[in-house]
């Protein structure tokens, strides 16, 4: 493959799925399913894409290799699930919780009977396909291609951007951005742990804590009105 083309790839492939996501998100507006439908269209279209550009196998293209020392990262899933109920709580007075559990309840079509179902997609399937495009394809093959810490930097904003869609209508603009920031942040993060256990599994991990602590607070919002 072309050194240029080969080198572009990922960073068109991230544009590509913040860009369409975005559209989904704003333009057709469909309920959780449909979106889900949708993100798993573009990421297995942009995975099969990468893979055969590159002549690799999906493992290999995505970083999942076997996960080494498995458990020491109880503690870093641990850590992803109580810093996210420890922020929520210091700042729930800055998030318009009326507004999100309309969002939850009307935009995304959820109810007390289906709630724990898409939760559980979230937490398993959900984290996996944002593990798989963001940490795995995203930044291994702008490292493949000579430019690793482009390949991080670019991953994260992207991961970032694309949950602007989501969560715009939750809060205030100016801890929009914060929020955003952070999530750059935690992309990085994620990352970090991936490439320090050796293995995509172990940012899937702790990203799927992460959701766990969300999606908790999702339905403590819906079951509760908290």
């Amino acid at each position: 493959m072309n050194q240029r083309l080969r080198t572009a790839l990922p960073f068109v492939a991230g544009a590509v799925f913040v860009l369409l996501m975005l559209l989904v998100e704003k333009g057709w507006q469909p309920g959780y399913w449909g979106k889900s439908a949708c993100k798993l269209a573009v990421t297995a279209a942009i995975l099969a894409v990468g893979c055969a550009a590159e002549h690799l196998p999906l493992r290999e293209a995505i970083f999942l290799r076997p996960l080494p020392k498995a458990g020491r990262l109880a503690a870093f899933v641990a850590a992803a699930f109580v810093g996210i109920w420890v922020g929520f709580w210091l700042l729930r007075g800055r998030f318009d919780l009326d507004g999100i559990r309309m969002s939850l309840m009307t935009k995304e079509h959820l109810t007390r009977q289906n709630c724990l179902f898409v939760f559980s997609y979230i937490i398993v399937v959900n984290s996996f396909l944002e593990e798989a495009l963001f940490r795995g394809y995203l930044v291994h093959a702008a490292a493949r291609a000579g430019h690793r810490t482009a390949g991080i930097v670019y991953s994260a904003l992207a991961f970032a951007v694309y949950h602007i869609g989501i969560m715009e209508s939750w809060m205030h603009p100016a801890l929009l951005v914060l929020l955003v920031a952070g999530l750059a942040a935690v992309g990085a993060a994620l990352t970090w742990v991936s490439l320090h256990f050796g293995s995509l599994k172990a940012g899937w991990l702790v990203h799927a804590g992460a959701n766990v602590a969300i999606n908790s607070i999702g339905a403590w919002m819906i079951f509760t009105g908290g």
